[in-house]
This record gives structure tokens, C-alpha cells and sequence, in this order.
């Protein structure tokens, strides 16, 4: 035990040696400084997200719409107007030029696309119509989409403010 109490106190006599009090001081200084940083970039993101929740919904859409990647446009189709007889590996959806939407497939789309009064979007979104679709109808749709979406967006953002609160 003599051993290794004397060790401990000739290491303790070299600490000058080989500076920790500065090694301590900047520890503490970049743990300080990350913590703040942290909490500043917390706090960005806080009053991004209150900026986001203060806009009207159709603003909030017409800002956002744009953002909406075309995969996520390919999976909310998919979800709601997939193709009759489903191939693996080829299109997920019956909303693509050159196929034709029935009466059906025009009404769930719709309904699929309905967005709230305030979005006030032109025929409150209803795009979809029975008939054949070209590249013109299929881009209709896709932003309809964008707009739906856009709309959910927001709607998740009210929800995860609400619970912030809460």
C-alpha cells in the first residue's frame, strides 16, 4: 500500500508538469459551451416551429408545397389508388399517363385529397376526374397531393406544439 500511496502523490506533484489545471479549465469550458450551443439550436428550432404554427394553413401550404419530394407523392398514391393487379418491382400506382381513372378511382382520390376550408384551395382540391390521364392531369394530381400533404404537415406540426406546451 506504501507503493501506491507514494506513486499517487508523485504523480500529484507532476500535475503542474503536465498542465492540468489548464487540461480541467478547458474541459469544463467546452462542456459549457457545448451545453449552450446546444440549448441555442434547441431554442432555433422551438420559434421555427412557432413560425410555422402562427401562418395561416393556405400560407403555411403555399410555402411548403414545393418541399414535397415526389416519393412521398408516390406513397400517399400508392396508398390510395394502387394499380388493379399489382406487380412487384413495377408502378405502385394507377396514377401515371396513359391509364384511365373510373368513377371510383376519381371519388376516393378525391376524397383522399380533401383539405380543410382554410387551406381555401380551388374546388377544395378535387382534381380528380374519370377519363383517360395524360402528363397534364397526372402533374394536377401530384400538386393536389403536395397540397394534401402540405396540409397534414401542418397539421402535425399544430400537434407536436400542442403536446410541447402541454
Amino acid at each position: 500500500m506504501a507503493n501506491g500511496t507514494s506513486a499517487a502523490v508523485t504523480e500529484a506533484a507532476r500535475l503542474d508538469e503536465i498542465g492540468f489545471p489548464e487540461f480541467t479549465c478547458k474541459l469544463v469550458t467546452d462542456v459549457f459551451d457545448a451545453l449552450v450551443a446546444a440549448n441555442i439550436r434547441q431554442t432555433q428550432a422551438y420559434v421555427e416551429l412557432l413560425q410555422a404554427v402562427a401562418q395561416s394553413l393556405k400560407d403555411y401550404i403555399n410555402n411548403t408545397k414545393d418541399d414535397i419530394g415526389g416519393e412521398e407523392i408516390l406513397q400517399f398514391l400508392a396508398k390510395v389508388l394502387p394499380p388493379d393487379n399489382p406487380v412487384p418491382g413495377q408502378d405502385s400506382t394507377k396514377v401515371k399517363a396513359g391509364t384511365t381513372l373510373n368513377d371510383a378511382d376519381a371519388t376516393a382520390l378525391n376524397s383522399a385529397l380533401t383539405v380543410p376550408a382554410a387551406a381555401a384551395q380551388p374546388s377544395n382540391n378535387q382534381v380528380a376526374t374519370a377519363g383517360a390521364l395524360d402528363e397534364t392531369k397526372v402533374k394536377t394530381i401530384c400538386d393536389a397531393v403536395a397540397v394534401r400533404l402540405a396540409a397534414n404537415k401542418y397539421d402535425l406540426l399544430k400537434e407536436i406544439l400542442i403536446t410541447i406546451i402541454l
